[in-house]
């Protein structure tokens, strides 16, 4: 499976990276949400303690969501290269699983008052979709030989 340049959609233009910058930016993006994240954390401790609860499950909790969504696409990306040794290849899947599962047990966090089940049924973002195809992906990736 011959690595490609892969096509974004962005805004009128498309954007074209190389799996080399793809990799590049998730990798800026997760030192990004790394940062958020630790910002977070300072700043709850410095608010007072009935605004903690509302950072901490909001914004917290989109940034831990982003984070763990963008360390899966870092797996999903050096899998698909063809220099990724098999073993790594088995480690990456296991990995990306791991991100998968944990943003599809932890969205419920928000689901409370108005916002209960609002997940069931996703079509928009559907993590479960996600962490199929990644299995999908991980299944032809071994048996391509």
């Amino acid at each position: 499976m011959k690595a490609k340049a892969v096509d974004y959609p962005f805004g009128d233009e498309k954007v074209i990276f190389s799996n080399d910058e793809l990799l590049q930016k998730l990798k800026i993006s997760t030192e990004n949400f790394r940062k958020l994240d630790k910002l977070i954390e300072h700043a709850a401790k410095t608010l007072p303690y009935n605004k903690v609860p509302y950072l901490q499950r909001f914004l917290g909790y989109q940034t831990k969501h982003m984070l763990l969504l963008t360390k899966w696409a870092i797996c999903c990306v050096i899998m698909t290269r063809d220099t990724t040794p098999r073993t790594q290849i088995d480690q990456l899947y296991k990995d990306a699983c791991v991100y998968m599962d944990t943003l599809i047990n932890t969205r419920k966090v928000l689901e409370n008052d108005s916002w209960t089940n609002w997940h069931c049924g996703d079509k928009k973002i559907n993590l479960p979709a996600l962490r199929n195809a990644t299995e999908e992906a991980y299944f032809t990736l071994i048996f391509r030989d």
